[in-house]
């Protein structure tokens, strides 16, 4: 039983994240699901849990904050709570977030 308060958008989208830090560390990640307050990401290597992380698409970026990381295969599941994203701002972001996740997310499983 899922007992999650949000809803969570699965997708299955590449992009770049960022560990934040001196120095920063680029890799490829596999955004697995997102929701209001979080994303789910497969990455190749592990993270410290409480590690500030970006991860960027196209002209967009948003920050977060490892909560918990997972051994899963060959891959390490890490789960991001959401600071700020450049394309959400202020008092619009709740309104428009789970709108602007079901697009992002159907767009990055369509590609």
């Amino acid at each position: 039983m899922n007992s999650r308060d949000e809803h969570r958008y699965d997708t299955n989208k590449r992009l770049t994240l960022t560990i934040l830090g001196n120095p920063d560390r680029r890799m490829l990640c596999r955004v697995v699901n997102v929701s209001h307050s979080g994303m789910r990401v497969a990455i190749d290597r592990p993270v410290p849990a409480g590690a500030a992380v970006r991860v960027e698409w196209a002209r967009h970026f948003l920050v977060g904050k490892t909560r918990h990381v997972s051994r899963k295969g060959p891959e390490y599941l890490v789960g991001l709570q959401l600071l700020t994203c450049s394309s959400w701002r202020g008092a619009a972001r709740a309104a428009f977030l789970p709108l602007k996740l079901r697009e992002l997310a159907a767009r990055w499983t369509a590609a």
